[in-house]
């Protein structure tokens, strides 16, 4: 499951936690600071939000991806990242851009990450897919219900009765 929140003085959810990750990637084109309402750059109310959406979901040992710049707001942010690791979750940055990383490095510590460039996102998609595949866990003695959907078969009778309603002088 994947989901996206981004962040400038305040966090926004653009999805919640998704296996549609096809409509998140839809959604990330068009992701530019301009469209935040706010400035600033703070990744410690991002973080929070990331793991409140992990709970609503149940989902214990998620991992959240940092994509950034950097951030103003370091102690808020490590805090946020040792919270999620101390639920089951990791935490990584991937760095955009030429930045001092020793802060950033700094967040992914806290949250038992590691931090990332744009040249290595091959790797970090490898370890990400690498760790999908080993969470999946096969589940036995698993029952599906299938409901018979046969409502098609009440679409001739009222398309009947609304054709003799509609005619003139029956009515």
């Amino acid at each position: 499951r994947v989901g996206l929140v981004v962040f400038s003085a305040e966090p926004y959810t653009v999805t919640p936690l998704t296996d549609d990750a096809a409509t998140v990637r839809g959604l990330s084109g068009p992701l530019a600071p301009e469209l935040m309402p706010t400035t600033g750059d703070n990744a410690g109310p991002g973080l929070v939000m990331a793991q409140q959406l992990l709970e609503r979901t149940l989902t214990r040992g998620g991992r959240v991806v940092v994509l950034t710049d950097g951030y103003t707001d370091a102690p808020a942010a490590t805090a946020a990242a040792q919270a999620l690791r101390e639920r089951g979750s990791q935490v990584d940055v991937l760095v955009l851009g030429l930045v001092d990383r020793a802060p950033l490095q700094a967040l992914a510590r806290a949250g038992g990450g590691r931090v990332f460039g744009l040249d290595e996102m091959p790797a970090l998609l490898k370890q990400l897919q690498t760790q999908v595949t080993r969470s999946a866990t096969p589940v036995a003695d698993v029952e599906a219900v299938r409901w018979r959907d046969a409502g098609v078969w009440l679409l001739p009778p009222l398309l009947l009765l609304a054709a003799l309603l509609a005619r003139r002088g029956w009515w």
